[in-house]
């Protein structure tokens, strides 16, 4: 009864037990201590070095023997509030009813919840691309050890709810159980919600109009549908096979473009490679809507060089500009590049300012 308020090491036991008035020899409670804990083991959580043990087995009672030190335990305090309290969570999860409330119920309860965490995908284990509930109900699930504590405490203070509150009114706890599997499914599908955003991004930042996959898929693979493989490079190819897929899932369709563009799988990424996806993905589209439109010029590449340089300014908007330039002037041009860039600094920032203001003028001049 002393162990509900806290854990209470095996050694105090065996110390009880050693001392006026029991005065029990080793001998004897090396037999007993870890035939009680067997017996009784539905009225108490074991813990050894601060760790739950969910399972009280032979070569755990064994190693209590040995080194008691290091085991705690400690017993559940009950009562009927308790009890309704633990059943709605059983109702949630679907399990029936418990008339009794210890350590076997507790683990048949939680263990689907503690499951959840291990069986999400690497980028829901770590976003926090969700709510700050969400976040704390998370590392409440991934780093929970006692099953009194969790139900009772850490998951209720998760969701910004107090256990005295929950217990004296029937609405509060709807409310807290309203939020705990609303906050739980944000958690399962977050890598769901990642995929709805690259959706948003590819319709609104490169289609141009709310559409769906179907038709978003279909549209750019027909704009780029003039380019010729054997013209690209690697991960330009990869990315066109990937738009070109026959896949008809539109979460598998993503999340092959997403590895085409970042070079790994959408689901492990870190938060701060979403940003770096959707302005790649922004980049490879624009250079392949260039070289669509220098697939469509008829030249010789072996006797010029086509550029396709577009220039956005807040006045005048985009202008596009295709210049051609025969390839022995280029090489004539040589000395004079060399030149040039000598006279541009070091100052890489500085050196496009340059470049771009020069070349802007003498194409505003055509």
């Amino acid at each position: 009864s002393t162990a509900k308020d806290e854990a209470k090491n095996i050694t105090e036991l065996i110390d009880t037990l050693t001392s006026a008035p029991y005065k029990i020899k080793q001998g004897v409670i090396d037999f007993w201590i870890p035939t009680f804990l067997f017996i009784r083991r539905g009225d108490y959580a074991l813990y050894a070095d601060g760790k739950f043990k969910p399972y009280i087995n032979q070569q755990e009672l064994y190693l209590i023997t040995r080194n008691p030190q290091d085991y705690k335990v400690k017993s559940f305090e009950l009562n009927d509030l308790r009890l309704s309290f633990f059943n709605k969570y059983r109702e949630l999860l679907k399990q029936e009813e418990s008339e009794k409330l210890n350590v076997s119920t507790f683990i048949e309860s939680i263990r689907p919840i503690l499951l959840t965490f291990r069986d999400l995908i690497p980028y829901a284990q770590k976003t926090r691309r969700i709510s700050t509930e969400a976040v704390q109900l998370r590392e409440a699930i991934e780093f929970a050890q006692d099953p009194e504590k969790v139900f009772f405490d850490e998951f209720p203070k998760a969701l910004g709810f107090n256990t005295t509150d929950l217990l004296k009114s029937n609405e509060n706890f709807d409310d807290y159980i309203y939020k705990f599997q609303s906050t739980l499914d944000e958690i399962k599908n977050s890598y769901n919600a990642l995929l709805n955003r690259i959706e948003k991004f590819i319709t609104s930042e490169i289609i141009g109009r709310n559409c769906d996959f179907e038709t978003y898929k279909k549209e750019l693979s027909k704009r780029l549908s003039a380019l010729k493989e054997h013209h690209l490079l690697t991960k330009q190819k990869t990315f066109l096979q990937r738009v070109n897929s026959p896949l008809n899932d539109r979460d598998s369709w993503l999340a092959s473009i997403g590895q085409a563009v970042l070079g790994k799988p959408l689901t492990s990424i870190e938060d701060t490679d979403e940003n770096v996806l959707k302005d790649n993905l922004k980049h490879i589209v624009k250079e392949l809507d260039n070289l669509s439109e220098l697939e469509k010029i008829n030249f010789d590449n072996t006797k010029e060089e086509v550029f396709k340089l577009d220039f956005t300014t807040k006045k005048g908007g985009l202008i596009p500009h295709l210049v051609r330039i025969p390839k022995g002037k280029i090489e004539k041009a040589k000395k004079s590049i060399e030149k040039i860039e000598k006279e541009l600094g070091s100052d890489k920032q500085m050196r496009i300012a340059i470049l771009a203001k020069l070349l802007k003028k003498e194409l505003d001049n055509e």
